[in-house]
């Protein structure tokens, strides 16, 4: 028995080492045939083979290396970085994976980031090329150009065929005005890896700076040779010979992209699209009708048509071609495309009965369709309905996670909702996976701007600039953004590189105004803001500019004199008729002051700032019901939040609430998403009303802000609790107020009455006593005195 038991056992551990060694042989073949497709370019089947691989071992970094790299080369960022921050879970010396981890995060504005990344890595490898790239360029966003050269250089020359590192090191050649430099970096990264396409893209861009066209055509056709069948060469080709004003070429080159691919419309559209752009608009109508009617059966092609036809603002023609393609497809694939592109132009006409009909019909067929779920979810948005939009947003981004408008739409929501983490989350994945995109980096930086990060949003707008270094609204932004943190000096910069960029707009000499204004050189901001004027005599913000500065200076009477000059060559200028009524006020003219709003209404009708300044006006003269009938005029014709703000609590306190509830009622109906109106018409209901009706509404309203953390949403959620006899979640809610904001009397007030419906008495008679001896007014002051007196009765 113990002889056969030794031969089972035997055979036993044969059998467990003959599968083991098959198991791994399996694993070998699979990553060698993913890394023959690879190099082949074949994305999609090397995808398939390191996926199988990792089936085998989930624990393999190589292979998840591997599939990170395709996810990149198949334009999928975000899939890239989870396989790449997976490899390094995984195995935290994984180099390559920090490294590529970390150009990612760069991609994504976040240079912090990838520096915490692939610091560890340098400490275990100082040498590493790959990591020194990425902290080089790190460094170079955070704009310290002397570490960034050091270790780009170093790369450079540890790994000289290292793409990224050529890359990096031309890069900050280029933006330190040393192209020479830069074009022989690359040149000689070519000669040693002559089938680099990113190389040679990055070379043909350097020659062009140098007006070297020739130079430049050369490379860009020999990218086209190494990769004949990508047609995203052929419209970089294309679009080189439109910037060098040559249509010929650029058709012809076009024309061989549709010979490359007879069957795909992609090439047929993008030619009309470029003889469009080229003021060739009937040519390309024409070009789209042939291909359709070569090819009847082909929706796509009749879709493409229709296209053409909204790019070129012809909305009419665009929903008969889509109407016709309904009528063809039925319920097929085309068709409910057809339905969704239609909906859009019946949005675009107010139908919103007509496109939802449309939506639901598509969804009704297919409930996962993208285009009609974001269409839906875009339409919620409007309506301020944030739940839904971002239910059907996500929905999409399951299929697309990498569309930057979806993710554009799925931020602005999650502001809507009060979601700001989550916008911002949301907006960086936008970044990292379309790096190239303007807009998606400057929606970031403009919500860390709000958010009151001035100093996370300026190396994303920096880097924007320097990508697009012609682009005035991020150098706006950027300008905007180093004014409020006191960088005097570097927004100046800025507002002279705005000058450079477009000499032909007031904007530059505008900021450069500001600047000297900021600086108190008042002569030089006088100097600067006519300058701005003269370029544009009606620009409303210089004008307005240069009145502040001669306020500051106490000098109305000339301000005064200029308004003059400008209405004298500018009868219909409203901005000017505004400002000379507010100087008109602060003078005690009133009588005049209320001419010139007035002559500012009749001009601009549906520009709110004239009927809030009448309105104060009125106010000065001890006139209510005029300032009333000011401002309810002008919430009705223009709508501003602003002036409905005002009217309110003008109603309030006149002692009119049910007015103010009405005011912020209307407002709410327009602005259904606004934290504002549904605070401040909450507070209202509970302050003056005690019916259950009120304070159900209240409550519905209350739910709504249960995300904002504010002390002055706090206070009122924490109020209407309290209205609510909802006592022990009120205290909750009101400490939290208190503690954010300890002076208000208000709130210590709120916080005293709540403690005390508790049973705490102590703290409730701190509080209160706070609240009274503030010696500031606020509402329920001899609510406060009464139950303080009470408490102190009590003993």
């Amino acid at each position: 028995m113990k002889t056969l038991s030794k031969l089972l056992c035997a055979v036993t551990v044969a059998s467990l080492m003959a599968g083991c060694g098959g198991t791994e042989q399996r694993k070998a073949g699979y990553v060698e045939k993913g890394e023959r497709y690879l190099t082949e370019r074949n994305y999609e089947k090397a995808r398939v083979e390191f996926r199988n691989a990792l089936q085998i071992d989930p624990n393999d970094t190589h292979a998840r290396y591997q599939l990170g790299r395709i996810s990149e080369k198949l334009g999928n960022p975000r899939e890239a970085a989870g396989h790449y921050q997976a490899a390094v879970d995984l195995n935290p010396n994984d180099l390559d994976s920090r490294a590529a981890l970390g150009r990612l995060y760069l991609l994504g504005g976040a240079p912090e980031r990838a520096l915490e990344l692939v610091t560890p890595g340098l400490t275990q490898d100082p040498k590493n090329a790959q990591l020194l790239t990425v902290r080089g360029a790190a460094k170079a966003q955070q704009g310290e150009v002397k570490s960034a050269f050091e270790d780009a250089e170093a790369a450079a020359k540890l790994a000289p065929n290292d793409e990224y590192a050529v890359a990096l090191l031309a890069s900050l050649y280029r933006q330190n005005s040393r192209t020479d430099e830069a074009i022989n970096v690359v040149s000689a990264g070519i000669d040693r890896v002559p089938d680099s396409i990113d190389l040679r893209v990055v070379l043909a861009d350097l020659l062009l700076a140098q007006k070297r066209e020739a130079e430049a055509e050369t490379q860009l056709k020999k990218v086209i040779e190494l990769q004949p069948d990508d047609l995203s060469h052929r419209y970089r080709l294309a679009r080189f010979h439109m910037l060098a004003k040559n249509l010929p070429a650029a058709e012809q080159v076009m024309r061989d992209a549709i010979k490359i691919k007879p069957d795909s419309v992609e090439p047929k559209a993008a030619l009309a699209e470029l003889l469009a752009s080229n003021g060739e608009a009937a040519k390309a109508e024409a070009e789209l009708k042939k291909f359709a009617a070569e090819e009847k059966d082909s929706a796509a092609m009749q879709l493409a048509l229709a296209r053409f036809y909204e790019s070129q603002k012809r909305p009419d023609d665009a929903q008969r071609v889509y109407g016709e393609i309904i009528k063809q497809q039925e319920l097929k694939p085309d068709g409910l495309t057809a339905r969704s592109r239609l909906a859009v132009l019946l949005l675009a006409k107010q139908d919103v009965k007509g496109a939802t009909k449309l939506i639901e019909e598509v969804l009704a067929e297919n409930p996962r369709d993208n285009d009609a779920l974001a269409l839906r979810g875009n339409m919620a948005l409007s309506r301020g309905d944030a739940p839904a939009a971002i239910a059907d947003l996500r929905s999409v981004l399951r299929d697309q996670p990498n569309s930057a408008p979806v993710l554009r739409a799925l931020a602005r929501a999650h502001l809507q909702n009060n979601e700001p983490a989550l916008a911002e989350e949301t907006l960086r994945s936008a970044v990292q996976a379309n790096s190239g995109d303007k807009t998606v980096r400057m929606e970031l930086a403009q919500l860390l701007t709000q958010s009151g990060r001035p100093e996370q949003a300026r190396p994303v707008l920096e880097q924007l600039v320097k990508d697009s270094p012609n682009d005035v609204p991020a150098m706006e932004a950027l300008f905007r953004v180093q004014a409020s943190i006191k960088d005097l000096a570097g927004a100046r910069v800025t507002a002279e590189g705005i000058k450079k960029a477009r000499p032909d707009l007031p904007l530059g000499s505008y900021l450069e105004g500001a600047v000297d204004e900021a600086e108190k050189k008042y002569d030089a901001a006088v100097a600067a803001y006519e300058r701005s004027l003269e370029i544009q005599p009606s620009a409303g913000e210089p004008l307005t500019a240069l009145v502040r500065v001669d306020a500051t200076r106490k000098q109305i009477p000339q301000a005064l004199a200029r308004l003059d000059k400008v209405i004298a060559k500018q009868p219909d200028n409203a901005i000017a008729y505004n400002l000379k009524g507010e100087l008109l006020t602060t003078r005690g003219e009133l009588d005049k002051a209320a001419a010139s709003f007035n002559e500012a209404i009749a001009k601009a009708p549906k520009w709110w700032m004239p009927y809030r300044g009448l309105a104060l006006l009125h106010l000065a003269g001890k006139r209510n019901e005029e300032a009333i009938k000011t401002l309810e005029a002008g919430l009705a014709k223009t709508g501003a939040a602003a002036l409905g703000t005002d009217l309110a609590a003008l109603y309030e306190r006149v002692n009119r609430p049910d007015d103010a509830i009405r005011v912020y009622e209307s407002m709410i109906s327009r602005e259904p998403g606004s934290v504002a109106v549904a605070n401040n018409l909450a507070m209202l209901l509970v302050s003056y009303r005690t019916d259950s009706n009120s304070l159900a509404r209240a409550g519905e309203l209350a739910s709504k802000l249960d995300k904002v953390t504010e002390p002055s949403i706090l206070n009122t959620r924490g109020w209407v609790k309290f209205k609510r006899g909802e006592f022990q979640e009120s205290v909750a809610l009101l400490q939290q107020a208190v503690e954010k904001s300890p002076e208000s009397p208000l709130m210590r007030y709120h916080l005293g009455m709540a403690q005390l419906k508790t049973g705490d008495r102590i703290s409730a008679e701190k509080n209160l006593e706070a609240a009274v001896r503030s010696g500031r007014q606020f509402h329920g002051a001899k609510e406060a005195q009464a139950a303080l007196d009470q408490i102190k009765a009590a003993g």
